[in-house]
């Protein structure tokens, strides 16, 4: 670079490469203080180099020795530093070098000193010794002078064959032209002195001076195409314009007979016309039969007309005619607040709405939209992006094939379920005895009621988190039953994993253990990256509480299950993408162990 020997408070970029790169990329995070970072310059003047003393600083502004970073992240190895004024002050030349850190590759700086500053106004381009003056040079190479430069401008200067007048010269000219113009200006326009131009041969009058001429005596032959404004003597031939003013006679135009009786108010309209009969067998419409026009077309019928074509104008807006010439039809009944509650007196709806078909209709229509209705609230999501039957849905199911509610026989059956002392809400309870299956919720108080008849029923609890082993409840009278759970023994997984588990149970509907339960990975969730995940099998068997746990799972995948050493009755979970409170209790599935 050069610089003006002597200049202060000079900054500079520089770029820092990194060595271990092989791409020539930059290296960033350097600080005025990074281990083993030095910086030294060796000027002309000198013996022997001088060390910078590298200082912080803040990008934009100078401080000697100054080094800052221009931005780590977008502008990664280059930095900002200020060079000692020492380093300029003297000799024709300097040079700085900034090496030492890790990774880096040294950076060398040359510097030519020179007598001029190559940035001021004053230097790179010829200025006059007088400000504001300036010198050119056209495109051609020619050099423009300002007049203004000229020395004695009062002496006439030799510019290459051109002679620059003096003040008194364009004066002398002037007064030569003033006196060349005719004496007889009125009102400041050329009198009108008539003389004869004998030779007009490529001669015309300009559009300009025309506009001068007040007057015209003498006859136009061709055609005008502007405006004639005032009397025009006569006119032959045909005028293409509008004529303005009053005119005399037109000669050469055949009107239509009777023309003059037309009676043509001030505002151009006919105000007078007589229908006449042009054919015997017209006998819809009589001209000259006034009085039977006058009978069948009344203002009455015009208004109903109006009334049809243009909705605007009726109140009833009963017809109308669309821009697509369509009639369109705005019926007031079905106009929003027409219809009350006057228009349902006795007879309003008649038979044809009441009939047997019609109700019919109406109700199964009605009836289909429940079912779907009830449909939508009876499935629900699980947690773990499977759909299963709500408990509401399981409660109300009619007995048999399946069972639920709980139940219409005469005994009360009253059971409280809980879990370490405390009342469990939630919990599923069953009632089995034969084909007959009654299952139920507990409440915020643990508690649920059935109505069965005698017998020896099998209950059947289970709650998340929480195991039951069964009982056997004999009913002969109104019974109150308590029941208490096993929490679950679960292993947590590592933060961003997750504990998965199922709750085994025997076609008899009793917690059972020593269930072989197999998981394999099938996919990963969508956009995930970084993860080389394994697809083998992974199977545990259910421990003493029908516990199978399966840790270390990642959250959002895909999974194969199934029950027993075959895959033939394999389901699918997808475990959610955010991980919940570890353990989770995932989406439940069946399966035999033969």
């Amino acid at each position: 670079m050069k610089l003006k020997r002597g200049s202060t408070s000079i900054r500079r970029l520089i770029f820092v490469g990194d060595s271990s790169s092989t791409t020539g990329a930059g290296l960033a995070n350097l600080l005025h203080n990074t281990s083993g970072l030095v910086a030294y310059y060796f000027a002309g003047d000198l013996s022997n180099e001088v060390q910078i003393t590298l200082a912080t600083a803040t990008l934009g502004s100078y401080t000697s020795g100054g080094f800052v970073a221009v931005d780590n992240t977008n502008m990664p190895g280059w930095y900002e530093i200020g060079i000692p004024d020492a380093a300029l002050d003297g000799g024709n030349e300097v040079a700085i070098q900034l090496r030492g850190a890790a990774n880096m590759v040294p950076v060398n700086i040359y510097v030519e000193l020179d007598t001029v500053d190559y940035q001021t106004d004053a230097f790179g381009a010829l200025k006059p010794t007088t400000a504001g003056r300036t010198l050119d040079v056209s495109s051609g190479g020619e050099a423009g002078i300002d007049l203004a430069n000229v020395g004695s401008p009062s002496t006439t200067l030799n510019l290459s064959g051109t002679t620059i007048k003096t003040a008194t010269d364009i004066e002398t000219d002037t007064q030569d032209i003033q006196n060349r113009l005719p004496s007889g200006l009125v009102g400041g326009r050329m009198a009108s002195i008539a003389e004869v131009v004998g030779d007009k041969t490529g001669y015309k009058l300009a559009s300009d001076g025309l506009s001068l001429v007040t007057s015209w005596a003498v006859g136009i032959t061709g055609n005008i195409t502007g405006n004639l404004s005032g009397s025009v003597g006569s006119v032959t031939g045909n005028v293409g314009g509008n004529v303005t003013g009053s005119v005399g006679s037109i000669s050469g135009v055949t009107f239509p007979t009777n023309f003059a009786a037309l009676g043509i108010n001030s505002s151009g309209h006919v105000s007078r016309v007589v229908l006449v009969d042009t054919t015997t067998t017209n006998t819809d419409m009589r001209g000259t039969d006034g009085a039977a026009l006058a009978t069948h077309w009344t203002s009455t019928r015009a208004g109903y007309l109006d009334g049809v074509l243009i909705s605007a104008n009726y109140n009833q807006r009963t017809v109308a005619v669309t821009g697509s010439n369509h009639v369109a039809a705005d019926i007031h009944e079905l106009q929003p607040a027409v219809i009350d509650n006057t228009h349902f007196a006795a007879g309003a709806i008649d038979a044809n709405a009441l009939a047997a078909s019609a109700a019919t209709e109406i109700a199964t229509a009605v009836g289909t939209l429940q079912v779907l209705t009830d449909l939508v609230t009876m499935i629900v999501n699980d947690g773990t992006a499977n759909a299963r039957f709500s408990t509401s849905a399981l409660q109300n199911a009619p007995t048999g094939g399946g069972g639920g509610g709980t139940g219409t026989g005469a005994r009360t059956v009253a059971i409280t379920v809980t879990l370490s002392a405390a009342p469990v809400e939630g919990a599923s309870v069953r009632l089995t005895k034969a084909a007959e299956t009654y299952v139920g919720s507990t409440n915020a108080s643990g508690q649920i009621t059935f109505n069965v008849d005698d017998g020896t029923w099998t209950v059947s609890i289970t709650s998340p988190n929480a195991t039951f082993s069964g009982a056997s409840l004999v009913v002969d009278d109104d019974e109150t039953a308590s029941y208490s759970l096993t929490a679950i023994s679960i292993t947590p997984s590592p933060a961003g994993q997750m504990t998965g588990y199922w709750t085994c149970y025997s076609h008899l509907g009793v917690v059972e253990s020593g269930v072989s339960v197999t998981m394999q990975l099938v996919d990963v969730p969508k956009g995930s990256k970084g993860l080389a995940l394994d697809s083998r099998l992974r199977t545990v068997t259910a421990n003493g509480s029908g516990v199978a746990q399966f840790t270390n799972l990642f959250p959002g995948c895909r999974y194969k299950v199934y029950r027993g050493a075959a895959d033939n009755k394999a389901f699918y979970v997808t475990l959610p993408e955010v991980a919940p409170a570890d353990p989770v209790e995932l989406g439940s599935f069946y399966g035999d162990d033969e």
